[in-house]
């Protein structure tokens, strides 16, 4: 469910993209009135090379060709105002022809850069076998969560879970079975969890989860939902597929997406020490009320959820 900050902050891009394009063709009729004034004995076309770069790095390519348009059209207008000042009344079209050409190939050319630089910060932040964000991206994706929830006073959980025993299945089955067991669980949280939920590849075989606006009792059921989902996975492997999980939730949340990703991950090896295959779960608070790192974390309410007790 997409909440109220969600929309407003829709809102407010679509708003300030128009108002950039509109001051992008605004600038190009500036200089077209600029150009009319000066006559044609000055060579002004290189400033519109400005708005048409700003409209398609901020905008993308159509608003480059809309803008490219524009500022060929406020030139032509220019000049056929001045149309004696030439020696032959084509010269303005053919003139605006190939100024048009050359704002056009500018607009692909930047824009194909922009693509380019686009797909290596996705490429950064996201996890090329999972196909789900790495490290760096859920941090980036944390941190705006962990603002609207201190904003909202909502309480947010971290599952953090670990293949049981990938290692050996790698060793005996070959890598290329264990990178098919890595995929086919991200794809199954993928798609268990919420639109608004993050969720992470983190190292060689953990994963995490942040729930949005989850307190203690929803995220047990949907941690106990997720364990159960994975568990009774068809997974074309000889060598039985566990899974140990941490669930941390944070009535107010810490300063540090880390603390928070590194309590959930002590509640998985308690799971770890207890003999793999289960869920511990807890409510965590901060040293202060802030939500600060404080002096340390206050484990409470915490429930150890063996294998035979996950529905």
């Amino acid at each position: 469910m997409i909440d109220s900050d969600s929309s407003s902050s829709s809102l407010w891009e679509t708003g300030r993209n128009l108002l950039f394009f509109g001051g992008c063709i605004g600038a190009t009729l500036l200089i077209g009135w600029i150009r009319f004034f000066t006559g044609p004995e000055w060579e002004l076309s290189l400033f519109y090379l400005l708005p048409i770069m700003l409209a398609v790095w901020h905008l993308g390519r159509l608003a480059g060709i809309l803008v490219s348009l524009c500022s060929a059209a406020s030139w032509l207008t220019a000049d056929i105002q001045m149309l004696r000042a030439f020696s032959n009344p084509y010269i303005p079209f053919i003139n605006e022809t190939f100024r048009l050409l050359v704002f056009l190939i500018i607009t692909f050319v930047l824009d194909k850069l922009r693509v380019s630089l686009e797909d290596q910060r996705v490429l950064a932040r996201n996890d090329a076998l999972t196909q789900v964000p790495n490290r760096r991206g859920f941090v980036e994706l944390a941190h705006r969560e962990m603002e609207k929830a201190r904003r909202n006073r909502t309480p947010l959980t971290v599952i953090y879970l670990d293949i049981d025993d990938l290692k050996t299945i790698n060793d005996r089955l070959g890598h290329d079975q264990g990178d098919r067991l890595l995929y086919e669980v991200a794809q199954a949280l993928k798609k268990n969890i919420r639109a608004v939920d993050i969720l992470a590849r983190l190292g060689g075989d953990e994963f995490c989860v942040l729930l949005n606006e989850t307190g203690a009792d929803e995220a047990v059921i949907i941690s106990k939902k997720l364990h159960g989902l994975l568990s009774d996975m068809r997974i074309n492997t000889p060598l039985p597929v566990t899974f140990s999980v941490g669930v941390a939730t944070f009535e107010t949340p810490f300063q540090s997406i880390t603390e928070m990703v590194n309590a959930a991950d002590c509640l998985m090896y308690e799971v770890k020490r207890a003999g793999k295959d289960g869920i511990r779960s807890a409510v965590i608070k901060s040293g202060d009320d802030k939500g600060g790192s404080g002096p340390g974390p206050e484990v409470t309410g915490g429930a150890l959820f063996e294998k035979d007790r996950i529905g």
